[in-house]
């Protein structure tokens, strides 16, 4: 692939993962969240009710956002079905991770280590 399709295919990405957490923060009650994720975010959940927090959606929408196990299952498909080769793959993982937040990162670093082994 050419750098320019390359990073066209990180943008999309990036793109869809933003709205794609939201979407799913939307989709749940906590009730699917706590099944789903566990204590984890049962905690999360109820400290952000503790605080005042009226907006839920939003607030598990920035939380899937920063979490790089959940983000990296989302991304790593994306990212498989972007390109034919795992060459290209690192590639646009690295795309994705030149601007991104520390989650993201993460996620597109363990992309690419289990690619390049």
């Amino acid at each position: 692939m050419e750098q320019n399709a390359i990073d066209e295919a990180a943008r999309e990405i990036k793109s869809w993962l933003e709205n794609a957490v939201g979407d799913m923060a939307f989709d749940m009650s906590a009730d699917d969240v706590y099944m789903c994720y566990g204590a984890k975010y049962r905690t999360k959940i109820k400290a952000a009710r503790r605080r005042g927090t009226v907006d839920l959606t939003d607030f598990l929408a920035d939380e899937f956002y920063n979490d790089p196990d959940i983000i990296s299952d989302m991304i790593g498909d994306r990212i498989y079905e972007s390109a034919k080769n795992d060459e290209d793959r690192c590639k646009i993982a690295r795309s994705i991770s030149e601007f991104a937040h520390p989650a993201l990162v993460k996620a597109c670093k363990e992309f690419i280590e289990r690619r390049e082994g």
